[in-house]
């Protein structure tokens, strides 16, 4: 009888672990695809999180950036010949991603129109400069191909090529310059600040500053070494004691909102310095996100030494690629001083977006995550800002002159503001 017990209990206890195995063990759980890992991302963390379309209308079986493209808001971005082209971009990556700065190209930056592209300047040290490329230069041809909106991109990086280049003259006329040969495209350094100089004129000390993007340094957030160059610079400018700034932003598409805030420190009537800049709010999901960033002080003079110049007053010059922290430099500004726009309007980006990793699945979301007041709460401008009337100069309606040349379309007519001559 013992013996009979214990085989009993023997054969319940495998029963019940067979039962335990078979019905108690949690399911495995499936593997996360691309899809369903931008999807759980983009609803916790996009801006516009309640546009997303729900679950059971998404199709998880289509490619992956059209997947991404597919949870997008009609509010993110701008609509184009009836298409909105989104500021929320993914990017699918097979190494390390490379820093603004890092990137090989041949240094050129162009505005493409048509059946051509007018170069906008030049990176020194760069194979279109060693070409001898120019300002105001048209391009036609790529290694004898007509130039369109389609092949424009080779412009940006590849290998030798050959450019067929145009001059035009007054009357929307242009003739035919030279072809020249421009090397590989290779790692320039892009310093944001390109151009600085002061003018003397009238007993006035004008300082001119073009600043073409908002990067600390060429190797991540934590490099300041093209913020010490703009610390420097205005350094230079206090000490040859300026009264006026011309600053030059026609080309700056954004970049880092900690840049804007130095920046924005420098220029200043030095009684705010401390006082907010301007404050970011993330979707409802992550209010302990929200903050300000302020005019801050001591960041003037971290690293190389900067300046306030305290100014009463700042002109700026403006165009259609004036985009997202330098449009958020002169909407922080105008609650303490007079900002003077002259060119075109600029492009309208209100908010700020953050890259969302994935080096399994080797994927970047680069999302739009948040949106900027300035000290008034506003935050109005993603239809750009306007200058006023009198000074809405649009130079693509005439030859360009180099950028510093006092007879250059904007900086000429915004000297002449200042001194009347």
């Amino acid at each position: 009888i013992l013996m009979y017990k214990l085989f009993s209990f023997f054969i319940f206890f495998i029963i019940l672990a067979c039962s335990r195995d078979k019905y108690d063990k949690p399911a495995p759980v499936p593997e996360e695809t691309a899809q369903t890992w931008i999807e759980r991302k983009v609803r916790e963390h996009y801006y516009w999180y309640q546009d997303i379309p729900p679950s059971e209308q998404l199709d998880f079986s289509i490619p992956i950036p059209d997947f991404f493209t597919s949870l997008l808001s009609d509010q993110d971005g701008k609509k184009q010949n009836g298409i909105v082209k989104h500021f929320s971009w993914l990017e699918e990556h097979t190494d390390t991603k490379a820093y603004q700065g890092n990137r090989t190209t041949y240094g050129l930056e162009f505005l493409m129109y048509e059946k051509m592209a007018c170069i906008l300047y030049v990176l020194p040290s760069s194979p279109a400069a060693r070409a001898g490329l120019k300002r105001g230069e048209w391009i036609s041809a790529i290694n004898g191909s007509p130039l369109t909106p389609a092949n424009a991109s080779t412009l940006y990086n590849g290998g030798d090529i050959q450019l067929t280049i145009y001059r035009e003259k007054p009357g929307n006329q242009y003739v035919f310059s030279r072809t020249v040969e421009v090397k590989a495209a290779c790692r320039v350094k892009d310093n944001p600040v390109f151009l600085d100089t002061v003018y003397s004129i009238k007993n006035r000390q004008i300082a001119y500053l073009v600043y073409n993007h908002f990067t600390p340094g060429p190797d991540g957030p934590y490099d300041e070494t093209y913020n010490n160059s703009l610390r420097r610079v205005f350094a230079r400018f206090a000490a040859q004691q300026v009264s006026e700034l011309i600053l030059d932003l026609r080309y700056n598409g954004g970049g880092q909102s900690s840049c804007a805030s130095l920046l924005a420190s420098m220029i200043i009537p030095s009684q705010y310095l401390n006082q907010e800049f301007c404050h970011i709010v993330y979707n409802d999901k992550h209010p302990e996100k929200n903050g300000t960033i302020p005019f801050k002080e001591s960041y003037i003079y971290q690293g190389a030494d900067g300046a306030n110049l305290n100014l009463r007053r700042v002109f700026i010059l403006t165009g259609r690629q004036t985009a997202s922290s330098a449009e958020l430099v002169i909407n922080c500004l105008r609650p303490y001083m007079e900002v003077i726009l002259i060119g075109d309007r600029t492009f309208g980006k209100n908010v700020a977006f953050e890259e969302i990793r994935n080096d399994k699945l080797k994927l970047t979301l680069h999302l739009i995550v948040a949106q900027a007041f300035n000290k008034n709460g506003e935050s109005d401008y993603e239809n750009g800002f306007y200058p006023e009337k009198d000074h809405i100069l649009i130079e693509s309606t005439q030859p360009l002159k180099e950028l510093g040349d006092t007879t250059e379309c904007l900086l000429h007519h915004t000297l002449k503001q200042i001194t009347g001559k």
